[in-house]
């Protein structure tokens, strides 16, 4: 992948992990979101 669009996927990846965090910060541990954002995105890094 060029670049340029690794910068966009990374920065779209972290634009949404801040929306999902924020917006279910009320109903779960932030440790559960952490942790399963952290599985994802270690099975993005080594997809590719």
């Amino acid at each position: 992948m060029s670049k340029p669009l690794v910068t966009a996927t990374f920065l779209m990846i972290l634009t949404a992990t801040l929306l999902a965090a924020s917006s279910f910060a009320r109903d779960q541990p932030i440790a559960s979101r952490l942790d399963g954002w952290g599985q994802h995105h270690h099975a993005i890094a080594t997809t590719r």
